[in-house]
């Protein structure tokens, strides 16, 4: 059996340095959360959810799943899915969801400034 993976670190990057949470305005960390909630959006109306949390000392992002309000194990499809960014046949990349770097939208940053990166904890 796989190995399942419960709750994955959130590692952000801007302009390609690792930067520390910490250091952003709360509204700039509550744009941060919504922006990795957008990555990891199931379907409207779905039974699963995956939530993002600070960890005790603020310096760390956690995603956590859940499954009818029950935190579970993160489904096998979202561990190795895929998502594209940018225009097909022009500038698109295909990134793995856990393990790449991924853009994100973040009001006052601009696209592409802002990346985030999952790992398995």
């Amino acid at each position: 059996m796989a190995h399942r993976i419960f709750s994955l670190y959130v590692d952000v990057f801007e302009n390609g340095r690792e930067t520390d949470i910490r250091d952003l305005a709360p509204h700039q960390l509550e744009a941060l959360k919504d922006g990795i909630r957008d990555l990891w959006s199931p379907t409207f109306n779905s039974t699963q959810e995956f939530k993002v949390f600070e960890n005790q000392e603020g310096d760390m992002l956690h995603v956590v799943f859940y499954q009818n309000g029950i935190q579970s194990a993160i489904p096998e499809d979202w561990v190795d899915r895929e998502i594209a960014f940018g225009a097909p046949g022009v500038n698109e990349h295909i990134l793995k969801l856990i393990g790449d770097r991924l853009p994100i939208r973040m009001p006052g940053f601009g696209w592409g400034r802002i990346e985030v990166q999952f790992s398995d904890v």
